[in-house]
């Protein structure tokens, strides 16, 4: 039996995703699309909305840190009052046949996620009501923000796009142009997750 040689761990900073146009009939599975990743330690796929693979390499301990500052925020709120779920960037849902996307972070409404099986554990057919998108050394922000737009459109009633380098947060709504804050104290989770308040301070400084 021969074992294929695990891929290169990518680096972590300047790299741009790739994107890999397949065969028109080309289709991937929810199992085959997780058993890419798992042979791929060290980058993350999506798949847009014309069938291609997004690449992704790391974003390094920075960009970590403050994907972590957001999600520990957001856990805390979860668990103070258990309601609906909270997902990571490994969280993928998939909007229709082709795309398949996982924010940085997520939280779908209890109401909605009871809908899905309780076995279920493959990759949900929904938009999460709301998604947080962080910046990273690698992003462009015309394409972040197209993505935060793309969730938008595709049902969600929230979110945030964190730019850590240019000092500002974008928030969506639906039917509203995207507001930009400069270097936010905070966020709140308005009427989507309420009583949710994001402390951003440690986001607009080096992790230290």
């Amino acid at each position: 039996m021969v074992t294929a040689a695990k891929p290169p761990v990518p680096a972590a900073v300047g790299a741009n995703p790739l994107r890999l146009q397949p065969p028109p009939q080309w289709t991937l599975s929810d199992a085959a699309f997780l058993e890419l990743c798992e042979l791929n330690p060290g980058w993350r796929f999506e798949l847009d909305a014309q069938g291609r693979l997004i690449i992704m390499g790391g974003a390094g301990i920075p960009s970590s840190f403050r994907s972590f500052i957001v999600l520990g925020q957001l856990y805390e709120w979860w668990q103070a009052a258990p309601q609906g779920i909270v997902t990571t960037p490994d969280g993928f849902y998939r909007l229709d046949d082709r795309i398949i996307k996982a924010p940085d972070a997520a939280w779908v409404s209890a109401e909605r996620a009871a809908a899905i099986e309780e076995d279920d554990e493959g990759f949900w057919p929904l938009c999460p009501d709301f998604v947080v998108e962080i910046r990273s050394p690698s992003d462009k922000l015309p394409e972040q923000q197209s993505k935060l737009q793309f969730w938008i459109d595709h049902g969600a009633r929230l979110g945030w796009l964190i730019d850590p380098f240019e000092h500002a947060a974008h928030i969506y709504r639906p039917d509203r142009e995207p507001e930009q804050l400069a270097r936010p104290t905070t966020l709140s989770g308005e009427d989507v997750l309420p009583g949710l308040t994001v402390n951003l301070t440690r986001v607009w400084r080096p992790a230290r």
